[in-house]
């Protein structure tokens, strides 16, 4: 079966330009989400119905508006099935705004003042123009009916039954949340539903780069109509903008926003759609005017040119960047190990404004080979070597090592990067920093690679064994990943210290490396959790592609001393980050922990 890409939802309105769409690169329909559908939404719909029915009681004030807007191209009656699947909400709490447009046939027209006519809660909003600024108009309208929610519905797409109870549901607990979105999926002409996607919580990174907020979005109304207003956003048309324009206006703050994780959506695919190709979101996002759209809505950032920095190598030339970086690097000094390391930053990095910063922390006496280097190396006025010889026996503490460093670094972003990194791509520097340009960065990590090119370390995942574990490792570095997230700039709940950038001042803000309690294991893990507690993000971006040799410096885990400190060490992290590791925020519960490879459906 051949996988169409559908037209998102707007109105019978020019679009500006071609929103970002998330499903491509994906393989055939998994045979898992037939029996996740049957075991899902039977069992688990019985109690979760018992459950809203009680919040209907709760809440008999609250309302929600869905937009639908009738495009003039489609047949007569294609919507029926989207209207009627609104008007079989088990919650009645809604009400229902159909935008017609001039050229509707008269057939449909009559069609629809019946249905408005037989039912109060559906109102008529009839001969909209084509060059009508309709957000205006909406927010007009939506605040006259004074519902609590609005949201978008497509003219051929379906909601699920329970998604009235479910939106308001989350208001009853929260009202101060401003937004609500659902996991969606696809559904054909005879109700056959493929390819789901379940979402992560807030991901501002992602946003930008996919829209994976994507169609069923509730904007509380009277910050709807705040939106609204602004005269730009008229001339935008089209509901990503809203999302964006929303998101900034919060700050990007993830307790503003609510993900219910269930299948709320139904995107139909239709004849008119068309086949994806894996060139579709890259096209989009590189469209000229996605950029100007991108640079109008977020001028706070230059997000053209973190695109151009990213993902081009003849724009990386032309970066100016004026932060100063400190890049920090504990070694035990091994010639064979940390000499390409050295070698391949200083002879192929693109980037002026560094300092590298070696810490030689070992045990053992150096070889003249290793000394020759060092004292070589340290002509360069960017470099300057420290010595740590420890007495034996004295186990090594990577957190006290880089805490040292940090402390010594004159750098605005300090760049952790383990001893068994090489150097490919002379511009790894510049997308680094660059990508600090996205919102409310706080740590920036990069897609680490095997030598033989596959995939080391593509961010983390909480949860894994009851604690953490890398993403797509042992994948091709040029796979889609899950709904093409792989090759995406994207937030994740941690990265690893084998390349790990971070804001000086807020390194040592959080307390840096926690060198007591993990000297070795699980400290980046924990930095990045300081971080997010802290209100920033997390970003994993893909276009920074560092070849990594994995724990030489310090060994594998496995002596008997060694796997008991890791077991204690996990006792610890679990017990102090228990509830980003129950519930990882960057990804979803309807997804399995079994495997960090395969973003596969728990069935």
């Amino acid at each position: 079966m051949e996988l169409r890409k559908t037209r998102r939802m707007s109105l019978s309105v020019p679009k500006t330009f071609n929103a970002p769409h998330q499903y491509e690169q994906l393989s055939n329909p998994d045979s898992r989400y037939s029996s996740w559908v049957e075991q899902h939404e039977t069992i688990h719909r019985l109690r979760d119905e018992r459950l809203l029915g009680a919040s209907r009681l709760e809440k008999q004030h609250a309302f929600i508006t869905y937009v639908v807007v009738i495009r003039s191209a489609r047949e007569h009656l294609a919507y029926k099935s989207s209207i009627e699947s609104i008007k079989s909400q088990a919650n009645s709490r809604w009400r229902l705004v159909l935008v017609l447009p001039r050229d509707i046939s008269t057939e449909d027209r009559i069609y629809l003042k019946t249905l408005s006519k037989r039912d109060h809660r559906i109102l008529l909003v009839t001969d909209v123009a084509s060059d009508l600024p309709y957000p205006s108009l909406l927010a007009l309208v939506c605040n006259e009916l004074a519902s609590d929610f609005v949201a978008f519905v497509d003219d051929q797409d379906e909601l699920d039954t329970l998604a009235t109870d479910y939106l308001l549901a989350q208001y009853t607990r929260d009202e101060t949340i401003q937004m609500i979105y659902s996991d969606e999926d696809l559904i054909d002409d005879y109700g056959e539903r493929s390819y789901p996607y379940f979402k992560p919580e807030l991901s501002p990174a992602l946003e930008i780069e996919q829209d994976y907020i994507g169609n069923l979005c509730a904007f509380k109304t009277s910050t709807f109509v705040e939106l609204c207003s602004n005269d730009m956003l008229s001339l935008i048309q089209h509901p990503w903008a809203l999302k964006l324009s929303f998101l900034k206006q919060i700050d990007w703050q993830r307790n503003r926003t609510r993900r219910i994780p269930e299948i709320l959506y139904h995107q139909r695919i239709t004849d008119a759609s068309v086949p994806i190709s894996d060139n579709i979101r890259k096209n989009a996002t590189n469209n000229e005017s996605v950029r100007q759209l991108l640079k109008v809505l977020l001028p706070d950032f230059n997000y053209e040119s973190i695109v151009s920095w990213c993902r081009d190598k003849e724009q990386g030339q032309k970066c100016s960047i004026s932060c100063f970086v400190s890049i920090l690097i504990s070694t035990s000094g091994r010639y064979e190990i940390i000499e390409p390391c050295l070698t391949s930053i200083l002879e192929l990095t693109i980037f002026d404004n560094f300092e590298v910063i070696v810490r030689i922390d070992t045990s053992e006496a150096l070889t003249a080979q290793t000394i020759a280097f060092l004292n070589h190396v340290a002509e360069d006025q960017r470099v300057n070597v420290h010595y740590h010889f420890r007495p034996r026996g004295v186990p090594f503490n990577y957190a006290a090592a880089n805490n040292q460093m940090a402390k010594s670094a004159t750098g605005d972003i300090l760049v952790l990067l383990n001893d068994d990194i090489k150097i490919t791509d002379p511009y790894w520097l510049v997308r680094l920093v660059a990508t600090f340009g996205l919102p409310k960065t706080g740590i920036v990590g990069a897609l680490l690679l095997y030598p033989d090119g596959t995939v080391q370390h593509g961010g983390a995942l909480l949860g894994v064994d009851g604690l953490v574990a890398n993403v797509y490792t042992l994948r091709d570095c040029h796979d889609a990943g899950y709904h093409g997230q792989m090759q995406m700039i994207r937030n994740v709940s941690a990265v690893i210290g084998a390349c790990l950038a971070i804001h000086r001042e807020l390194f040592l803000e959080v307390g840096g490396l926690d060198e007591e309690h993990f000297p070795n294991a699980f400290n980046d893990t924990d930095l990045c959790l300081k971080v997010l507690d802290n209100g920033y993000y997390i970003v994993q971006n893909p276009y920074i592609r560092i070849i990594h040799l994995e724990s030489i410096t310090r060994g594998l885990d496995n002596t008997s001393y060694k796997v008991w400190r890791f077991q204690r060490d996990g006792k610890l992290f679990r017990a102090r980050w228990f509830e980003y590791i129950d519930a990882d925020p960057f990804y979803n519960p309807n997804l399995s922990l079994r495997h960090s490879n395969e973003y596969e459906i728990e069935c």
